[in-house]
């Protein structure tokens, strides 16, 4: 008696796109409060970081320690524009200097003088005499107003590790969301790609195990 051939089971047959919009809502529905905590807080601290830059306001990192005790090298100084008119003596302000050679180095000292100008007399506190000579109004950038004491090892490290960063961070986003596209391109019964081309879209012609 001749035997029936084994009938071919049909071909997996779904809707892709809906499938996948369907799983990334299931993504960003599972996602813990926590997460949309953090996700906020960042947003925050975006927001805080560009509304400081248009406020002039500038974070500068102590690298010496010619004001110890008062700042140490590696603190990041929150520092606030100022008219050179308002400064007073006392304060710590940021200057640009120049150094030998024609460069220009920016120094944080407190003013020992306000000279008609106005000219500030610098000095910082662990020397035992003023800066040389005096640092007109121009070359003021700032009062500084916040310490953060040891930030600024932090940040002079991710200024030096930044490319590098940079790099390692699209290559994980760049590898999770190839993942994440394959797995949802795959039919969750048989495992096989969807098609994209025409007439195909949302097919896969490899037959489920039964």
């Amino acid at each position: 008696m001749p035997t029936r051939p084994p009938a071919r089971r049909p071909a997996c047959i779904s809707t892709w796109a809906p499938r996948r919009r369907r799983r990334w809502n299931r993504l960003w529905s599972r996602l813990p409060a926590s997460s949309w905590w953090g996700l906020a807080l960042l947003l925050l601290v975006i927001g805080l970081g560009i509304g400081a830059l248009l406020a002039g306001v500038r974070l500068v990192v102590v690298q010496t320690e010619s004001m110890a005790p008062t700042l140490r090298a590696g603190d990041a100084l929150l520092v606030v524009p100022v008219a050179p008119e308002r400064v007073q003596v006392g304060e710590i302000v940021v200057v640009r200097r120049t150094v030998p050679y024609g460069r220009t180095t920016v120094v944080a000292h407190r003013v020992v003088a306000v000279r008609p100008g106005p000219e500030f007399v610098t000095q910082g506190d662990a020397n035992p005499q003023p800066d040389p000579g005096t640092v007109s109004g121009r070359a003021l950038i700032g009062r500084v107003v916040w310490r953060l004491p040891g930030v600024g090892r932090g940040l002079l490290w991710l200024q030096r590790q930044s490319l590098a960063l940079v790099l390692l961070l699209v290559g994980v986003g760049l590898l999770a969301l190839s993942l994440t596209a394959d797995r949802s391109r795959r039919c969750p019964r048989c495992g096989a790609l969807w098609s994209d081309g025409p007439g195909g879209e949302g097919r896969s012609d490899a037959p489920h195990p039964a």
